[in-house]
């Protein structure tokens, strides 16, 4: 039986850049340290990324530190890249046209993880970060702060 897939937490954003900018920011794995505050360090195996495209990673919440491995496992330029953690947790970033017309872009950030992971992170790693709460909270703020980063260099881009 499959492992049921939990969202763990969704967000979007409306971004005054034209998706072709926020996908330069995106769509690219190693521009994650630039925007993502829990990366750390991001190196694709293989060149640009691409769908397939495997990356090492390096993580940080507090004084907590972890390696972890990602694959890009959907690649649409200009609309989606998904990454899927060895772990089974799925980081997905969406763009399409804003409500403003073809100078914005709306962008949509979720992750979906199988139940199992969802509970080591409640259990282990929340622990380790200073309780479930505190580390719930660390990511909802992690994933506001992103999309923040992400309208902030567009629209620095843009200008």
């Amino acid at each position: 039986m499959a492992n049921k897939k939990v969202r763990s937490f969704e967000s979007e954003i409306e971004i005054n850049a034209p998706v072709s900018t926020v996908w330069e920011i995106v769509g690219e794995v190693e521009n994650a340290p630039k925007w993502a505050p829990t990366t750390k360090k991001v190196r694709a195996l293989g060149g640009r990324t691409k769908n397939g495209t495997w990356s090492l990673n390096l993580n940080k919440q507090g004084r907590v530190f972890w390696p972890t491995t990602s694959k890009v496992v959907d690649y649409v330029p200009g609309r989606r890249i998904s990454n899927m953690a060895t772990s089974g947790s799925e980081w997905v970033f969406e763009l399409s046209e804003g409500a403003g017309g073809a100078g914005t872009t709306t962008l949509k950030q979720y992750r979906d993880a199988p139940a199992p992971v969802v509970s080591l992170f409640e259990n282990v790693l929340s622990k380790a970060t200073g309780g479930e709460d505190k580390f719930s909270k660390g990511l909802d703020k992690g994933v506001d702060s992103s999309l923040k980063r992400i309208k902030a260099l567009a629209e620095q881009r843009s200008v």
